[in-house]
This record gives structure tokens, sequence and C-alpha cells, in this order.
């Protein structure tokens, strides 16, 4: 990933205002001395976005979404951090750093790259539409036949790879003929294409190619369809290389973007299994079909797929095995936070087979109609267990916890075990406690860590036998609620905002002393920041030195809330009180349980008695400071 530094990212800030930015979406509203708009990010007809120009930050009260004009440019325009960082510096005037040679190199061999995907995948879009090769004309053959109509084969700009029998007067090679290009070795073999035992064998011969396009047009990589019967897998996908990752990548995504970013957009993405069915529904009009490339369904897909949909229809197959990657697929959903549905064929197996056999409106009719991703996760499991007894019903609750876990809104949590409860025929007192006590539990129910399954390399060259290997899906991101975070995170939240007090911070509170993970990981990184000795940072700075992405969207957004922008210093002596009121309070219940069992031993009794009558005494100390400073600030407060 590009780097910008500190100077360079607050060199764009001042020259551009966050009100500017805002303006290309919405109208800006004056409230006093405070500037408002309808948030773009979520649709609104009453202004809930406040923008702050001294500080440079937004918040939506709304959907509560915090950040900077890089925030706001990325999320509008469904671009990169570093795409944005260039747009608004064009816009600013600003020069960007030049780059490191190993970034200039990383970069060219990139561009390479994309002009050998791109080159190949015309070269073989020609082959089909052209070639008189007996190979070729069974490849046209098998495409007629699955219905596929010529404009998908242009849309998708399908081809096929020949092999070395495709010049008869001479021995045909990929490999070959993409040196002859000025192709290097190094390149080809790190570009996906061909086998790692035998470098110069392409592993899409005799197989109709599907290029796999990026958000810009770019073929990034291939998915094949094997016609010769030889293959042990029907399907492969190139292998992950510098310009492909199959884990963020979709078949079908490029080919959606023009109903997708359009005005009328459906704000709806299908996700399917086979290449197959992804263009038959581009083809009976539902222009918004994609499916993954050589991977289980990923937490990674979601936050592509976030820039263009607000709800994902599930289409996987209705065996076995289709079933588990919608249960994935479902649970990976709700954790991104969009809206997961599920689509059951009732005419054929596939998407394709429907179009085959029935037509595109038959099709159509049929992703009519859903069944939102809860019910069907409860029906699936009822019909796998006998309700009326009472371990059915814990069956049952086992089956949807993974996705109850996942669930971050309370409200919509409480009404998903409501559902529940009226299924199972119990209360809904009896489901929320079983709940609460089920719920994160790894020991006992490590069912809430859904596995991908990642092919193994020899599955990419051809193994369909190769065992998967098991995943752990990311964390979501959740918003910033403030009545839900303890006094660690809190105090540090309050220092990020002022980080001129974090000297007399780390003289009163030592990292050891802190529980909450998120705080002591906002220590480290302030120490991090002393150490360098790069004085007065931006908060754009501190930002990118925080790793965890739900920890930096928590700062993010705190830079935008009144609650943690005003009284900074106050509120930060206050919860450093009663941190050490809590720590001290936690050392009187060991001592407490020491004097339990040490009654025989006078002389180490005494000892700890004397220890609690002191803690005792620093407690109503520090707790008399905290009603000193609460009547400070009531009489400041009343000036």
């Amino acid at each position: 990933m590009a780097s910008f530094s500190d100077e360079t990212l607050q060199k764009i800030r001042d020259r551009i205002l966050v009100s500017d930015v805002a303006a290309r979406y919405a109208k800006i509203e004056h409230r006093g001395n405070e500037l408002w708009c309808c948030c773009p990010l979520h649709g609104e007809k009453t202004a809930s976005m406040v923008l702050h120009d001294d500080t440079g930050f937004f918040h939506c009260f709304g959907c509560g979404r915090s950040g900077t004009i890089f925030n706001l440019v990325m999320e509008m325009e469904k671009v990169s951090f570093p795409e944005a960082v260039r747009e608004l510096a064009k816009q600013a005037g600003v020069e960007l750093e030049q780059l490191s040679p190993q970034e200039v190199e990383r970069n060219k061999q990139k561009e390479a790259m994309f002009g050998l995907y791109d080159r190949l995948a015309t070269y073989c879009h020609n082959v089909l539409l052209k070639s008189r090769n007996t190979a070729v004309v069974r490849a046209r053959g098998y495409l007629e036949h699955r219905a596929v109509a010529k404009n998908m084969w242009e849309s998708f700009n399908i081809g096929y790879m020949p092999g070395a029998d495709f010049h008869k007067e001479r021995d045909f090679s990929i490999y070959e003929m993409l040196k002859g290009f000025g192709y290097s070795e190094e390149l080809l073999s790190q570009s996906g294409l061909f086998s790692k035992n035998h470098p110069d064998y392409c592993l899409f011969t005799g197989r109709i190619v599907f290029p796999i396009r990026d958000a810009k047009g770019n073929t990034v990589a291939f998915s094949g369809r094997d016609l010769t019967g030889q293959s042990r897998a029907k399907y492969i996908n190139s292998s992950d290389s510098p310009i492909f990752n199959k884990r963020e990548n979709l078949l079908g995504l490029y080919e959606s973007l023009p109903l997708l970013k359009g005005k009328e957009s459906p704000r709806r993405i299908i996700i399917c299994e086979g290449n197959f069915d992804v263009v038959a529904l581009h083809q009976a009009g539902l222009g918004y079909a994609m499916a993954s490339c050589g991977t289980a369904f990923t937490f990674d897909h979601t936050q592509v797929m976030k820039r263009y949909a607000d709800k994902v229809t599930c289409l996987f197959d209705s065996d076995d095995a289709g079933q588990k990657a919608t249960t994935k697929a479902l649970v990976i959903l709700q954790q991104a936070g969009l809206v997961g549905d599920v689509a059951r064929l009732t005419l054929g197996k596939d998407a394709s087979e429907v179009l085959q056999e029935h037509g595109a409106e038959a099709l159509r009719n049929e992703l009519g109609r859903t069944k939102d991703g809860f019910t069907y996760l409860v029906d699936s499991a009822v019909s796998r267990y006998d309700i009326m007894s009472s371990d059915a019903k814990l069956g049952v609750m086992d089956a949807v916890l993974p996705f109850l876990e996942v669930t971050k809104s309370q409200i919509v949590l409480d009404d998903l075990l409501g559902r529940l409860a009226l299924t199972l025929g119990v209360e809904k007192d009896s489901v929320k406690a079983d709940y609460a006590k089920r719920a994160h539990s790894d020991a006992r129910y490590p069912s809430h860590r859904v596995p991908e399954e990642t092919p193994s390399e020899a599955w990419a060259e051809g193994d369909e036998t190769a065992s998967p290997v098991p995943d752990v899906v990311a964390r979501p991101i959740r918003p910033l609620l403030t009545n839900s975070i303890d006094i660690e995170l809190r105090c540090m939240l309050y220092v990020m905002n002022k980080r001129s007090l974090f000297d007399e911070v780390r003289s009163r509170l030592e990292i050891g002393d802190m529980r909450n993970n998120e705080a002591r990981e906002l220590y480290r990184v302030l120490e991090d920041v002393k150490r360098e000795g790069a004085g007065e940072v931006s908060n754009e700075y501190i930002l990118n030195k925080i790793s965890d992405p739900q920890i930096a969207s928590d700062v993010n957004a705190s830079f935008s809330m009144k609650e943690f922008t005003t009284d900074v210093e106050e509120n930060i002596q206050e919860a450093l009180v009663r941190i050490k009121i809590r720590n001290l309070d936690d050392k009187r219940t060991e001592i407490r349980g020491l004097l339990q069992i040490t009654q025989s031993d006078s002389k180490e009794v005494a000892r700890l008695v004397q220890e609690l009558l002191e803690l005792n005494a620093k407690v109503n100390q520090l707790r008399e400071q905290l009603k000193q400073q609460a009547a400070a600030q009531k009489k400041v407060n009343n000036q």
C-alpha cells in the first residue's frame, strides 16, 4: 500500500475544507457556528452530519460514521485510501512524495502483469471468435449448448486458451508466445498462469477462459472451464499474484458496475457459485451477480461489495456443500453489516440450468422469491431437528448462534431472539438467558469462528481433491457506542484527543495496570510516537500508526464527538482516579480472600488487616477527590 508522510497529508487537509468536499454531494446548512448537511453516506431527509472545518473531521449522528476528507472521498467515490489521497492532492496542488526504487519496481511489475493479462485475454477472445480449429469450434458449440448469448461472450470477454495442436505446422506454446512479446520468465512464473512443476505449461490450456477484472477493468486473473475431460478439476482459477487476490476479487464485479454505480442502482448483489451462473443471471437482466474466484466467500469480499450494495442475495447449490456455503456466507454478511437473504431455485440445480431449460423470464421469477437470512438459518435447523424435545431446541440454538454473535445492533439481536423463541415455543427470557451463557464461549462453542475453504496450490493446478485450509473471519467494524465502553478505553480516547497530556497520564498509569486491550494498544501507539521523537503530529499520523481497524475506527470517531473533545483534561483526571479506585478495589478483594485462609497465622493476619485499612483509606480519599472534582465542575458550569 502506498505510504504518504504526515506532512503531505496535513498540507492537503490545510488546503481543502471538509465542508468543501461534502458540498460535492450534499447541500450545506448553517446552524449557529456549525455546518451540517444530509449525510451522503446513507441517505436521509434531515441533516445529521456535522462538519468541523477547524479540525478537518465530519461525524454523522445518523449512521455513526466519522472521518476526514480522505474518508469521505473513499466512501463516495468507492476508491482506496491512496487513490483518495492522489485525487485530493491533485485538487489541492500538493506534490506527492517520490516513490522509493522498490516501489517503482513493484509498480513496473504490476503494470507489466496487467499488460500480460489484458493481451492474453484479448488473444483468447479472438481465438474463440475467429479460429476454425476443431477444439475451438467445440468450445463455441459448448457455449451455445449452455445457452450463453453472443453478447455475453463480448460483455465478459470470454475466450479459449489453445494448446499445442493449435497451429498444425508447428508445436504451439502460450509460454513461448508470451516470451516472444518480451515478458520475462520471472514475470510469467509469478503470473498464476503456469504450473509450478512444469513452468512452461499453461494451466488453462484447453479451457474456456473467463477473464476476472478489477473495478478499473484491468484483467487480473482467469477462471477456466475444462473441455478436454482429462483434468481432475472442471474449473481452475489463477493463483494469487501481485495483481490478484482471490479473497478480494470477484468474477462479474466489473461487468456489474455500470448498473451498481448508476442512478437506478438496486443496491443489491447476487453472490453465486459458478462462472456460467454469473453469466446466466446477467443475461437474464440481473446484471449485479458475481462469484468468488477459487476460494469460498470471505469477509474481504464483503468489504468490496459494501461500496456498491446494502443487500446480498446468496444463490448457492441446494446440495449439502451449497447449504454449508450459504450458512457461512450469511454469517459473514451479518458480520459485515450487510443484509443477507437466500434465493432457492425450484426449476433447476443452478441459474445456468434454469436459463438453459426455462429461459430468462423464469430465472428472473425464481430470483424474485427470497427468504431473509435468519429465517433461512432457523428453518434449516428446524428441518434437521425434532424441536419437540429440549435437546433439539438447543441444537437449533447452536445452529444459529454464529449468526447471533456477529449481530452488532442490540435492537436487532433482541428481535432475532424473540423470533427464535416463537419458533421454539419457549419464553423469550429463556432464549436470551441461554444465549448470554453460550455467546462468545470459544471453548464450548467455537462455531462462531467461520472457517473458509481455501484451495491449496495443488487444487489451483487441477487437483480438486486437495484438502481445504481452515481460516477465520475477520472482525467486523462496529460503531463507537460511548455508553458501552469501559473507563480505560474512555480515558485513552480522551488522551488521543489531547495528546500533550500523555506524559502526565503515563506518570500515573502504567500499561500493566490496564485490562482493556484496545486501551493498551492506544497506550503503546502513544509510547511509540514519543520514542520516535516526532513531536506534535496530526490525527492522520496517529491513525496510520494503529494496525487494528476497529481501534482506528473508534479513535477516528472520537475526533468528531464533543464527548471526547471538550473538558478533556478534567475528564482524564476523573478517569485516572476511577481506574485507580478500581485497581485498589481489586487489591482489597484479594486481601479479604487471603484473610479467610490465613486465620491461624496471627502475624500474617495483622499485616493483611493493616494493608486493608491503608487501602480503605486510599479509596476513601480518592472518592472524596472525585466528589470535590464534580463540585468544582458544577460550579464552573453554573458561572
